[in-house]
């Protein structure tokens, strides 16, 4: 495994193009926050890029925007649940999961801590599958800035498949270009090839146990990766008790179903009530805005 490192969505495109060995990167800007003054995170796409990952796709700033808006909520509830329910809690709680649907469209409540506990400070662990060129978590990390009193020393670690590395060296670009803004929690990169334990194993030594959340987008863009990526994401899920996922998807094909995926891999999804242009309008303050939004979903996933 490779390591390297430490509205209307909007992006504001860069006037300069940067060169490396590689080939040319695209920098592209960022900005978020309406209140209190933006924060600005500096993105690069891989000109003549080959794979998906090389690029900004709409499914991305709509996460982005909801991991800015709600991390605080997130990091609340996943700090006051670290005392996981007794073992026969648990088992009940999935016996009547089985008994639901795999994928329920109603939306589902927001991230609310226990409440008979209190999130006691402490550091957070996120990894990212399928970064491209890092936009959620490079967003979990920049407004994790803002929340060192409540978690301290968190990590983001920002992940892809290694049969493709432009997203390596765009993200190897993005850390460097924003380590000043980033200097309050661990961030980093790695490749985590979908369907790979050990690789999944390997990630876990790297965190130091099981992660606390994980976040993806726009990874199921093609039936061929379904497998391969709900497996990943079931055995990053089955590490911890409480440990959930956020994943945004654009919808393209009403007929693919993933019915099937979950059930194999045991997973629960719940749908957020996200109006995607909505949320990226109130979050993002200046820039160009993505087309095709409005067929963006936003699940919550959970393992059984």
């Amino acid at each position: 495994m490779r390591s390297v490192g430490g509205s209307d969505c909007m992006s504001d495109e860069g006037d300069d193009e940067t060169s490396s060995a590689d080939g040319e990167l695209a920098p592209l800007t960022f900005r978020f926050g309406r209140t209190r003054g933006h924060k600005a995170l500096k993105l690069a796409e891989s000109l003549g890029g080959r794979a998906y990952g090389s690029f900004v796709w709409a499914a991305a700033p709509v996460l982005a925007c909801y991991v800015w808006a709600h991390l605080p909520d997130i990091a609340a509830e996943v700090l006051a649940g670290r005392d996981p329910s007794p073992p026969c809690a648990r088992v009940a709680t999935a016996r009547c999961a089985s008994k639901k649907r795999r994928i329920t469209e109603e939306p589902s409540k927001s991230h609310t801590p226990p409440k008979d506990r209190q999130p006691v400070p402490g550091p957070i662990s996120v990894v990212e599958l399928g970064c491209g060129v890092g936009l959620v978590g490079l967003t979990a990390s920049l407004r994790l800035q803002e929340m060192t009193a409540l978690c301290p020393s968190s990590s983001v670690l920002l992940t892809d498949r290694g049969d493709e590395l432009d997203w390596l060296r765009s993200c190897s670009w993005a850390l460097s270009e924003n380590e000043a803004d980033l200097s309050q929690s661990d961030t980093s990169c790695a490749v985590l090839d979908w369907g790979n334990r050990g690789h999944v194993d390997e990630i876990f030594a790297r965190n130091g146990g099981p992660v606390d959340v994980v976040l993806a987008s726009d990874c199921l863009y093609d039936e061929s990766v379904f497998d391969a990526f709900l497996f990943t994401l079931s055995l990053l899920l089955a590490g911890k008790p409480g440990c959930f996922a956020l994943v945004s998807y654009q919808q393209r094909d009403g007929n693919q179903s993933l019915d099937f995926f979950f059930e194999k891999w045991r997973l629960t999804a719940r749908a957020l009530p996200v109006d995607p242009e909505r949320l990226v309008a109130s979050v993002m303050s200046s820039g160009k805005a993505p087309p095709d939004m409005d067929s963006v979903v936003l699940w919550r996933i959970s393992r059984e």
